[in-house]
Parts: structure tokens; sequence; C-alpha cells
């Protein structure tokens, strides 16, 4: 065999050599190139149905309903089949069996099953900034409230209450307590679940301060039995906590649907585009304000405070909502999850984030 030939049928090995590694990543699914991921202008030219991740009685999962009963879905050809999820892993889980086409999980948990290897795309954004608030009870003195890092000293010895040991709120109140020099151990984590058992935890003395998301802020001012002494959405606290806010929690899909599907998906950026701005509009507070009441639980909040704080609710998210994905964001993550020991090495942005998503 001349050298020609040699070189030829080496080429011919390697093409087919590669061709069996992405034949084998499809299957056992191995995340593909993002920049394999086809984009497309293009809508399905016919309804075509999904099946869309949200949360049970969430604010977070009101642009879905929207998008449904508004038609901005059908108006981009979705007929869009909403399933309550209870969690992140849960909606990553029914997912991957087959079950649903778009989740919303927090964005670390797209990082993480990127690195177990799951096929994971973040296709538009949802929340744009950091949504967490550090609640202090009116009992507590707090000289350097607004000020971080001196404000967490002021809670040495206190009473933390966080979701849930290992959850989000925990590991982010550890991050708050490691950026201003102390430890974890300078304070007592009081474990207080949802909103509506966080309330009843915060009403019979069991924590002193909360680190807390909507509507618990909310509930806690209309009462006045507290106040935010760390606002993140407001640029409050350390600067690595702020910059995840780019990227904080988004809609996604795996990469295989996206490239079967590059309409579909395009289609529902659209949609939920559609829903966000239609949401952020002040002509229609009276009718937000209503969906509101049909799908975010607002039980938890007492009856003479509801229309008070709904509306503070409304003011509030209208700051966090937003489609865009800030790329610039997961370098941010990166740090955070391996400073909490959470993924062995980063991951790149555009191996997280679909080439298609809304930029900044």
């Amino acid at each position: 065999m001349n050298r020609g030939n040699c070189i030829g049928w080496r080429r011919l090995a390697a093409v087919a050599a590669l061709a069996a590694v992405l034949a084998t990543a499809a299957v056992i699914g191995v995340p593909a190139r993002a920049d394999n991921l086809p984009v497309t202008n293009k809508i399905p030219a016919q309804m075509t149905k999904i099946r869309v991740m949200v949360y049970n009685g969430a604010y977070t999962s009101l642009p879905p309903y929207i998008a449904r009963d508004l038609g901005f879905y059908a108006k981009y050809h979705l007929d869009a089949e909403l399933t309550v999820v209870n969690s992140g892993p849960a909606g990553v889980a029914a997912l991957l069996g087959g079950s649903l086409d778009f989740v919303e999980p927090p964005t670390d948990q797209v990082i993480e099953n990127q690195i177990r290897g799951t096929d994971l795309r973040i296709v538009v954004g949802n929340e744009i900034r950091n949504f967490y608030s550090l609640i202090a009870t009116n009992t507590v003195k707090t000289p350097h409230a607004g000020h971080y890092p001196a404000v967490m000293h002021d809670l040495k010895g206190l009473r933390i209450g966080v979701n849930a040991l290992g959850a989000t709120t925990h590991l982010m109140m550890n991050a708050l307590l490691k950026g201003a020099g102390m430890s974890p151990d300078d304070v007592t984590y009081v474990a207080v679940g949802s909103s509506n058992t966080a309330l009843a935890a915060w009403d019979a003395g069991r924590v002193d301060v909360q680190l807390a998301f909507t509507p618990f802020p909310e509930i806690i001012h209309a009462l006045g039995s507290g106040r935010p002494i760390l606002d993140f959405s407001k640029g409050e606290g350390p600067p690595l906590l702020q910059k995840l806010g780019g990227a904080f929690e988004a809609f996604s899909a795996k990469g295989s649907f996206i490239r079967q599907h590059p309409d579909v998906v395009n289609a529902f950026i659209k949609a939920h585009t559609d829903a966000i701005n239609w949401i952020e509009n002040p002509a229609n507070h009276a009718r937000l304000v209503q969906l509101v009441g049909k799908y975010v639980n607002t039980s938890i909040i007492p009856a003479a405070k509801r229309a008070e704080t709904v509306d503070l609710m409304v003011d509030n998210y209208n700051r966090y909502f937003g489609v865009t994905v800030d790329r610039g964001a997961i370098a941010a993550w990166n740090e955070y999850l391996l400073g909490n020991k959470l993924i062995p090495h980063a991951v790149a942005a555009d191996d997280v984030i679909y080439r298609g998503a809304p930029k900044p």
C-alpha cells in the first residue's frame, strides 16, 4: 500500500471511529458538543404536543401557566401539557425517563447532571437574579444590616432557618459565612421545611434568622415581624452570589430533543418570552393578581394580609423574571459548587447553555 492510500485509509478509519464514539455517546447519554445542536428561527408547521414541568404552587412556574392560558404556546403551534413536579431532581428524572420535554432545575443541578454525563442544556432563562433574602426577626439586633460581610458577624450564635440541611439555602448560608471569615459552626442551623412550616417555626420563635425566597419575605413584611438584612436581588451580599443570578434558574431540555426538534425549542423560547413580557407589563397587573391567586399557593398568607402580600410578591418577582442566560455566570456557579465540594471539576458554559438560548 502506498503512502497516499495509507493516509486515506487512516482518515477513513478515524472518521469511522469518531462516528462510532458519537453513536455510543448518543446511546449512553454522554452529552454531545453544544455547537452540534441546531439553532433555527422556525416554529412547528402544525400543533405539536410538549410536556412542561411546573412546581406545585410556586411563583416561579407562572410563565408556563400564563403561556398556556393566554395562548402564547398556541400562537407558536405548541400544545402544552403542564405536569406538577415536587423538585428539580424529580423533574430531571422525569425528563430522562421520557415523560417531560422541558424542566426547570436550578443551574447547579444542570451542572451536576452534566458532570454525571446527562444530556441536558439550558434553553431559556426564567429567573435572572439571585432571589434569596436573609430575614431577621424584630428581636435580633443587626447594626450592620445591608452591609456584607459585617452583618454576618451580627449573627454569631444565632439560629438560622434553612429549608433542609444540604439544601441550596443551607449551602448558600455556608458560603455567606465563609466569605465573611466565619465558620458554619458559628451559627446553629434549623431545618424548617417549606414556606408554610417555615412560617410556623418563625411564629413559634424557633429561628432568629431565615434565608428565604418568595413568598416568605413578603409574608414577614406584611406581618411586620421581621425585616431583610441582606437582599441579594438588590445587589447586597458577596459578589460571587450576585454573579450566580445571571443564570440562576431556567428551563432545560435534552440535547437529543433539541437536535430532533429545534423548531419546537425555538417556539418554546418565543412563548416563554411572550409570557414573561406579559407578566412585566404594568397594564396586566390586575389580571396577573388573579392568575397568582389561581396558580400560586397563597393559602399560607394570613387572609387579612393576603392582598397586600400578593401585590408585593408581584412587584418583587418582576425583578427576578427574565429570559436571558448569562454564560459568564457559569464561572461563578463553578466556583460556588467547587467551594462546597459538590462537583469534582468545572464545566464550560457552552456545555451547559444551548447556543440558541437568549443572551443578555
